[in-house]
């Protein structure tokens, strides 16, 4: 099999979920005897060297683009056939290296990830006979229509309804146009599903690297203080108005009835505002080289998002780490764990209070939910398990 990734940046550093799940796509092949190649935007964000993917593919052919976002962009995009956040990806250059790698190469299958690459989709039509696969990392529009009903300004409500209700229908459109889709969770299986998309369609999650993510066993005393704590990217909005809404409505009630407890605040690109926070048991950590490290310094791994889609696989790592996980549903979704067993939900600040202060008493529990939650990711999302299935769903195309 000849396989051709297409991303809408370099895959790299690993410290972002879904660089890491793109990694571990094309390491997993690699392993697997298949020809790897990857065509990636190089963008002006998060702009990286292309040989550092050498040791997951055989060939890289990367463009740079900016895709930066401007006032003037999005005014524009009002005119356009695309919604802003889509046509930030469309560049002439990256199309012709497009063009020219399907002109000089052959492929078996071609996966495309995320809806934003799709624009391209045509293009490679013209070119290639190869399967078309989208892996959704989640349905866009779904995303940005929970950021519209959260919004106040009424003039950005203004620009997100319309960006919402164009992204819509720009999904709706290409999903069809694919042979098969990848979906990670049911959620987002069921919304493509009712796009009236009807070809195939498989949900396979996303993993862990039980190599770097694994538990360390350490049993502390009553009386030492227990950390929680969350680790991601603090430059991704549901992120954000996530812990903005714990350090507000969860956090001070926590503190005061549990003294010993701590939250500890890590993640790429933490704003000020976070950095100048004072408030009692609050420590923002910032950018840290080593996530699996990190995880295994917290006794409880708390996940307060409110918005996104598709899979935090931040959640995966720490229960591979055998970390205790609080969550709010929307940030568990796609992971299949039981509540009260492996995981534990809560969607209200009274509800994310009550939990983390059960735990902060209950050291035995805390252990006892991370070793079933390490059972759970062991037996169920590891990579080279998932990207078998993934092998076999390629073949099952036709």
């Amino acid at each position: 099999m000849k396989f051709l990734q297409i991303t809408n940046r370099i895959p790299f550093p690993l410290d972002d979920g879904g660089n890491i799940a793109n990694w571990n796509v094309l390491n997993e092949m690699k392993k697997a005897g298949i020809s790897v190649t990857l065509l990636s935007m190089n963008t002006t964000k998060h702009f990286c060297d292309p040989e550092v993917m050498y040791p997951v593919v055989d060939k890289v052919v990367a463009v740079n683009i900016n895709t930066d976002i401007t006032i003037l962009g999005a005014f524009s995009s009002l005119f356009s056939g695309y919604p802003y956040i889509v046509k930030r990806f469309i560049n002439e250059e990256f199309g012709v290296a497009l063009m020219n790698l399907l002109k000089t190469d052959h492929f078996d299958v071609i996966q495309l990830e995320g809806i934003f690459t799709s624009v391209y989709i045509h293009l490679i039509r013209r070119y290639s006979k190869a399967k078309l696969i989208l892996r959704a990392h989640n349905v866009e529009y779904i995303i940005w229509d929970r950021y519209y009903k959260d919004e106040k300004n009424i003039f950005r409500k203004i620009f997100l309804y319309d960006m919402t209700r164009r992204l819509r229908k720009f999904e709706f459109e290409h999903f069809r146009l694919f042979d098969a889709i990848i979906a990670l969770t049911n959620e987002d299986e069921q919304l493509i599903r009712n796009s009236g998309y009807s070809k195939p369609l498989e949900i396979i999650p996303l993993g862990v690297d039980t190599d770097k993510f694994f538990p360390v066993n350490e049993v502390k005393k009553d009386n030492q203080e227990i950390v929680i704590g969350f680790i991601g990217s603090l430059e991704w909005l549901p992120n954000l108005q996530g812990i903005e809404w714990f350090l507000a409505n969860v956090w001070p009630q926590v503190k005061l009835k549990s003294p010993n407890a701590v939250f500890r605040l890590a993640g790429k690109k933490m704003p000020e505002k976070f950095k100048s926070v004072s408030m009692p048991g609050f420590e923002p950590v910032g950018y840290v080289k080593d996530a699996a490290d990190f995880t295994r310094s917290l006794d409880i791994f708390v996940v307060p998002l409110l918005s996104g889609g598709g899979m935090r696989i931040k959640i995966l790592e720490a229960m591979a780490c055998g970390k205790c996980v609080v969550s709010t549903r929307i940030g568990a979704e796609g992971i299949q764990a039981e509540h009260g067993k492996e995981i534990f939900l809560a969607d209200s600040p009274e509800e994310m209070q009550q939990q983390l202060l059960i735990l902060a008493r209950d050291r035995e529990k805390v252990v006892r939910i991370g070793e079933n939650a390490e059972l759970k990711i062991r037996q169920s999302y590891t990579w080279p398990v998932l990207i078998r299935k993934m092998m076999q769903f390629y073949t099952s195309v036709k």
